[in-house]
């Protein structure tokens, strides 16, 4: 289940940061075998400068021997008053989707 709310009109003045980072780690074994292990991880905010909300993704992900093993995700979107309207978390087994009770009024959700 995704979250959408649909808008119409003109132009958004937005404020966007972004940050990644990569993290690798490698081992040598004493019988020749190397293994080798890499974190990513990203952050990304935009900042409604009208309205006053803010969405914000995050995703982290581990790979072993080139192989995904891990991967999270989890994206919140947030009022002017930096309270929790919807929070959405997918993880390789599965998603799930959180909406409060100011995010259903707000119009998210059902």
């Amino acid at each position: 289940m995704k979250v959408r709310k649909y808008s119409t009109g003109g132009t958004i003045n937005s404020k966007v940061t972004s940050e990644t980072s990569t993290q690798t780690k490698s081992k040598k074994k004493k019988s020749g075998k190397e293994k080798s292990k890499v974190v990513v991880k990203q952050q990304s905010t935009v900042k409604d400068l009208d309205t006053g909300g803010s969405t914000e993704q995050k995703t982290k992900s581990v790979s072993r021997q080139g192989q995904e093993k891990r991967s999270k995700s989890t994206f919140k979107i947030k009022d002017k008053d930096d309270k929790l309207l919807v929070k959405q978390v997918d993880k390789k087994s599965g998603s799930r989707v959180r909406v409060t009770k100011k995010g259903k009024a707000a119009g998210y959700g059902k």
